[in-house]
């Protein structure tokens, strides 16, 4: 004589995987705090000193680009030789103003322009903010 046994097809059971979806959501509202750490604020420049040094040329560089040599435009390539005729590297101080739209990479090939040249002391020139004044 032969045993028949009868094996019930277990089914996918969505009920289950309601609950595994419950459990998990409530995992990550406990855990994950929202709203808990403040905005990132930058530091503001908020000193502002005249600064005593006796040679010094003004370069300017626009939002576009142009390099301006106390008002002038001027070659980037031939900032370096202009700017001996003015004086020594060693006793010129270079102001940089440049425009806060102005991409870094013209600021970069600015800067290695005068580096070039031997023009190290380079004052960055910045914007004090309202609440600074």
């Amino acid at each position: 004589m032969k045993i028949t046994t009868h094996s019930k097809k277990r089914g996918f059971a969505p009920a289950a995987m309601a609950d595994i979806a419950f459990l998990l959501l409530i995992f990550l509202i406990v855990t994950v705090s929202v709203g808990d750490t403040p905005p990132v604020k930058l530091p503001a420049f908020r000193y502002a000193r005249e600064t005593g040094f006796p040679v010094t040329a003004v370069v300017s560089l626009t939002r576009d680009g142009e390099v301006l040599l106390d008002g002038s435009p001027v070659a980037l390539a031939s900032l370096p030789a202009v700017l001996a005729g003015i004086a020594d590297p060693t006793e010129l101080v270079v102001t940089l103003h440049a425009d806060a739209r102005t991409p870094y990479d013209k600021v970069d090939a600015l800067l290695r322009s005068l580096q070039s040249g031997r023009y190290l002391r380079v004052v960055l020139m910045t914007e004090v903010p309202d609440e600074a004044r």
